[in-house]
């Protein structure tokens, strides 16, 4: 028994000297005892390989007795050396779904987590909780002997300590991995499996209370122990190395406890670093005030870019540069980032624009994962009664039989119909459609088994509904379709895809094991065992090995274990990010951990300790490179705000005063495709003003176009920044073929035309429709409501009254009428809005009749109007009146025409003369052309659908002509509350009322007249494109639907909105 402690700063060849040792022990003694290397589990893959490499110079082509574990790969061997039946394991995604359990059924005794006991995650963040606090040895009685505390924490502990007693009696004959180390760690003396082993630990700083324990163990099992920390022998009591000179001290403790001899072996300078200033770097950093390095510094690069962007782009440039001209190989090159988040897309997309191989280390969820998607759309249905949402999920998981075109037709036919779940459960046919019926019993099948496979006499307890679930996914073939999506992702090269789809299959059946392991003795109903499921499922995420050895490594100091670095890039050196604020922990704060420990209660980590940590990172990503390191930060965010250097940046520029801060430089591509696609994107900058080209470009793009390759090369982008779109109008003939000799159009066509032409073309020619969705939009109730008022004017207009007896006869009738536009889950909502629409409607009608002379002639009045267009030839403009009312007097007989609108619209002249409210001067003049009589104006009747304290005014709006007979024969008393128009004292009418000299108004009528004459000339000569009327800083794209189908795009050549002509909208 021994122990050995290989001490020395970054770079000093600790792990380098045990590879060589156990390189050296392994071909000295291919068949001794095993030779095992303990690194965190992220730190394996490349260990292995490293170690690998250290064999083949000493002319080993493997390894026999030498061993790369983690404590969880440790416990597996050991258990397969012992023959060893373990305990069942129980992992976090059962350990979360036990707790989300224990939250449920405690809740009430729970006095701080009962509240948000539902809250989603919160099972796993107590999970996580409980973890840390076994790791530290302590338990439910611990928590319990707390003393002197209140409020919260009183009732956290209380809380903590209940599940956690809760937990532990669930467990039982199960573990998870803190038991799982306490119970080798108690079976190791008597074992013989790691008598006399080579045991070498490196790349931790720190060890939890159960790795403690096991290592006591090995300390008097292993033949040596051989443990590497970064300190410094040299200064132990350096703050930078606090948190591993503990483990340090720790480790001594232990060794003379149990009287095993110690060997401290003190290494002296750094071998990793092959540049001067990078030694000096290391030395320095956190040696404050520190020395200065006199001299320039070629092998530390300092970037100040314009945005992350810019440093993705000049560090994709860099590592083509560096490899082409310097010889490096990918694998020489990481790029260290403090959030993957915020660089991981841009690096891809850039990293593959380049074809530079590369990895992203980072553990991946995959919650949008189909396989995930489809279990939960599943539970969700057979628990909740199938709503339509929830299928509609499950039919977009391209995991059933159904194709996926099928698939759509099955939803937009449910979504139009209106399907409710129990259309979608129903066992008997319940879609009209044959076809969508059979394509609902074939993809909802499975569905209806497992559905039945849930019920109480068949499944309670999870396990029952385990085993269902896993023959539903096997009955849908999941396995093999996942296999095939690998292996066609394997063949066009995405390898991480690949590897996805076939990790997420196992970690399936991993939570399902898991879940049968924590909760299979628990009687669940299927809501509960879904509300469980997800939360297990929720824990999900792949780790992928890197498909290729040369690569660039992408990921973070925390993570990140990669072999010998010879260029480091560190991005997003921020304020923010060197160093990051440190977070407290969710269930207990920095205070409460500091108290605690005051009461002699070791929960961990404070911020304090956090801090230490975070000082340990930034050393060790200023320190991994050997040969070069790159430190970049951005000056904007992607939001355009201004970002601040790190302290680190200042602080080096203190130690290299020669440093030079510059922005990174733009590196032409390597390959002939790259740079074609660099030239162009240059040549926009520069026509756009934002960068001229430089010598050496222009150089280039005379070369690319003198030479045939290159100019093919270029063609793709030279069209693209010569686009300008075309004028392609329709052909007449072929438009009146369409529309025939006399063509009929409607006044809401011309005035879509006046709008935007092409709006007019995909809606009226090309019939382009939005998916039909069985809801009651504002266009459909309107037209609900529109029957309702012609049912009541007609009864009205019969009787001169109406009872309030009589509206549900009057409701009854509209509908019965309107039945088949009505979704069936509507019908109450609506029914309710036109008892009191009407109600409201005919009391305002009947006072029109009570104190207005003008009756209607006309409801819903249908007419064809000729219109003679400038070429000679005619067309007919065709619609129908909501009403049309007359007054006679001595004199003539007065017309006005009334439009019912369900949104309480006004009219605006300015529209008017640009020819986009064309409806009531048409109706008018329509009206008085066809049916005779002098015009007395044009109203809108507003039908508001709601209002929330008081009726709203339901005052007519729109323009009357200015002659006081039919004014008062409108309102007899002048007052205003029934049209736009009021009398003054003096006898004459206010200046809001809006009144216009009937020249004025027959002018009106012209001007509208005139634009349709227009309109449908333009329509008939093929005059359509994308070009939509601009006015009063309003562009008429605004809430069009076919804008995905036109591509208008202002900032295009050739794309400009049409703006009125002048005079087009002046005063008639």
């Amino acid at each position: 028994m021994k122990l050995k402690l290989l001490l020395g700063r970054a770079g000093t060849g600790k792990t380098r000297r045990i590879l060589r040792e156990m390189a050296a022990l392994e071909a000295a003694d291919p068949w001794g005892r095993p030779l095992l290397l303990l690194v965190p589990e992220q730190a394996t893959y490349q260990m292995e390989r490293d170690l690998l490499d250290a064999l083949h110079e000493r002319g080993r082509r493997g390894a026999q007795r030498s061993l790369v574990v983690s404590f969880t790969r440790l416990t597996w061997w050991f258990m397969k050396e012992e023959a060893w039946a373990p305990r069942p394991s129980l992992g976090e995604a059962g350990g979360v779904m036990a707790l989300q359990a224990f939250l449920l059924r405690h809740q009430k005794e729970l006095l701080y987590f009962g509240p948000v006991a539902r809250k989603p995650g919160l099972a796993r963040t107590l999970w996580r909780s409980l973890q840390e606090l076994e790791s530290q040895g302590i338990g439910p009685e611990e928590l319990e002997r707390v003393e002197g505390v209140a409020g919260d924490l009183e009732a956290k502990l209380r809380d903590m300590a209940l599940l956690m007693r809760e937990y532990r009696l669930h467990l039982g004959q199960r573990k998870d991995e803190p038991d799982a180390l306490t119970q080798m760690a108690r079976i190791l003396p008597q074992s013989r499996a790691l008598q006399g082993v080579r045991l070498f630990v490196d790349g931790f700083s720190h060890f939890y209370e159960a790795q403690w324990q096991l290592l006591r163990a090995l300390l008097h099992t292993a033949e040596e122990v051989t443990v590497a920390l970064t300190v410094d022998p040299r200064a132990p009591d350096e703050p930078l190395f606090a948190h591993p000179r503990r483990t340090w001290k720790r480790l001594l403790e232990e060794a003379r406890e149990g009287g095993i001899p110690v060997e401290e072996v003190a290494l002296g300078e750094p071998l990793r670093f092959e540049a001067q200033g990078l030694r000096h770097l290391e030395r320095e950093l956190f040696s404050f005030p520190g020395e200065r390095h006199p001299g320039p510094v070629s092998e530390l690069v300092l970037w100040s870019a314009r945005h992350r962007r810019h440093e993705v782009l000049a560090l994709a440039g860099e590592v083509e540069r560096l490899v082409r001209e310097e010889g490096l190989r990918y694998r020489d090159v990481a790029v260290w980032v403090r959030d993957l988040d915020l660089y991981r897309h841009d690096l891809a997309s850039v990293f593959r624009s380049r074809d530079i191989p590369f990895f992203i280390d980072r553990r991946r969820p995959v919650p949008h994962h189909p396989l995930l998607q489809l279990i939960l759309a599943a539970l969700e249905a057979v628990a909740g009664g199938f709503p339509p949402e929830t299928i509609y999920r499950y039919l977009k998981s391209d995991l059933l039989s159904l194709p996926r075109d099928k698939a759509d037709r099955l939803e937009n036919y449910g979504l139009a119909m209106g399907a409710r779940g129990s259309h979608w459960q129903s066992r008997s046919p319940s879609f009209p459609d044959p076809e969508m019926e059979g394509l609902r019993q074939q993809a909802l099948g499975p569905l209806f088994r497992l559905e039945d496979a849930f019920r109480p006499s068949q499944a309670s307890l999870a396990r029952d509904y385990g085993e269902a679930l896993l023959a539903f996914l096997e009955e849908l073939e999941v396995p093999q379709r996942l296999e095939a999506w690998s292996a066609e992702a394997e063949g066009e090269g995405r390898l991480d895809e690949a590897q996805e789809h076939l990790q997420v299959w196992d970690q399936v059946m991993d939570v399902l094991e898991q879940a049968s392991l924590a909760l299979g003795d628990l009687s669940l109903s299927p809501t509960l065992y879904h509300r469980m499921l997800r939360e297990g499922l929720g824990v999900i995420d792949v780790g992928l090995v890197p498909p290729t050895l040369d690569q660039v490594v992408i990921g973070t100091a925390e993570r990140s274990r990669p072999g010998p670095i010879r260029v480091l890039f560190l991005l997003g050196v921020t304020e923010d990010a060197y160093p990051r604020p440190a977070e407290e922990d969710v269930i207990f704060s920095d205070a409460e951990r500091e108290l605690l420990l005051e009461k002699g209660l070791d929960l961990g980590k404070t911020s304090a300790l956090r801090m230490e940590e975070e000082a340990f990172l930034t050393y060790v990503a200023f320190t991994r490179a050997s040969h070069r390191l790159y430190v970049s930060y951005p000056r904007r965010s992607e939001e355009g705000k201004r970002l601040h250097p790190s302290t680190w940046i200042r602080r080096l520029k203190v130690l290299f005063p020669r440093l030079e801060e510059r922005e990174p430089a733009d590196h032409l591509p390597f390959t002939r495709p790259q740079m074609a696609a660099y030239l162009a994107q240059r040549v926009r900058q520069e026509l756009d003003g934002e960068k001229p080209l430089e010598a050496r470009e222009r150089a280039l793009w005379s070369s690319f176009q003198r030479d045939e390759e290159g100019r093919r090369l270029l063609e793709p982008y030279l069209w693209a920044l010569r686009y300008q779109r075309e004028e392609a109008a329709l052909v007449g003939e072929d438009l009146r073929l369409l529309l025939g000799k006399e063509p009929i159009f409607s006044v809401s066509q011309l005035e879509t035309y006046a709008a935007c032409s092409f709006r007019y073309l995909s809606h009226y020619i090309l019939g382009l429709k939005e998916r039909p969705l069985a809801r009651m939009d504002p266009a459909r109730l309107g037209e609900v409501f529109h029957r309702g008022l012609l049912h009541l004017s007609r009864r009205l207009a019969e009787e001169g009254c109406l009872e309030e007896e009589a509206l549900p006869d009057l409701l009854d009738a509209i509908l019965a009428d309107m039945e088949h536009r009505i979704p069936e889950v509507r019908r109450s909502y609506v029914r309710r809005q036109l008892v009191r629409i009407l109600g409201e409607v005919g009391r305002h009608l009947q006072e029109h009749l009570a104190y207005g002379q003008f009756r209607p002639s006309g409801l819903e009045k249908p007419f064809r109007f000729p219109l003679l267009l400038p070429d000679g030839t005619r067309a007919f403009l065709e619609g129908r009146i909501d009403r049309v009312e007359e007054c006679s007097t001595e004199e003539t007989t007065w017309v006005r025409v009334v439009d019912y609108k369900t949104w309480g619209k006004s009219l605006d002249l300015e529209e008017v003369r640009l020819g986009l409210s064309l409806q009531l001067p048409l109706y008018l003049l329509a009206a008085v052309e066809l049916w005779g009589g002098e015009p007395a104006g044009f109203l809108y009747m507003p039908i508001l659908l709601r209002w929330k304290e008081r009726p709203p005014s339901l005052k007519m709006d729109g323009y009357l002509v200015d002659h006081p007979d039919a004014l008062l024969a409108m309102d007899e008393r002048g007052s205003g509350r029934l049209i736009p128009a009021s009398q003054v004292q003096k006898g004459g009418w206010s200046k809001q009322s809006k009144i216009l000299p009937l020249e004025d108004l027959r002018a009106l009528m012209e001007k509208a007249l005139k634009h349709a004459q227009t309109w449908s000339q333009a329509i008939l000569e093929g005059r359509v494109k994308e070009e939509p009327l601009y006015w009063n800083g309003r562009l008429a794209c605004k809430n069009c639907i076919f804008q995905g189908f036109c591509h208008y795009d202002p900032f295009l050549p050739g794309f400009q909105p049409r703006r009125p002509r002048k005079g087009e909208g002046e005063q008639p």
